[in-house]
């Protein structure tokens, strides 16, 4: 499962809803049997190193990640590749 984009509007920011987002939609994937998330920022490292998001070396991601339009077009060369395991 790849994420695209999650964000919150500043002023509802810090509490909680970011990371309910992402709780809601890691349940969703594993639902549909997706068992790891991958993802692709320039500025929220943090936060999602704080779900549980690890930083991945892009030449260990597989193949179909990287051939994602987010990967080849609309993340810049500079975008932090992480990862998580999906688990219920």
């Amino acid at each position: 499962m790849l994420i695209r984009s999650v964000t919150v509007e500043p002023s509802c920011r810090s509490k909680g809803i970011g990371r309910n987002l992402v709780a809601v939609l890691l349940r969703q994937a594993f639902d549909a049997d997706a068992r790891t998330a991958w993802l692709l920022t320039t500025d929220a490292q943090a936060f999602f190193e704080k779900t549980g998001f690890n930083l991945v070396s892009r030449e260990t991601a597989p193949a179909a990640i990287l051939a994602t339009r987010q990967a080849v077009e609309l993340c810049p060369a500079t975008a932090i590749l992480l990862s998580r395991p999906i688990t219920p």
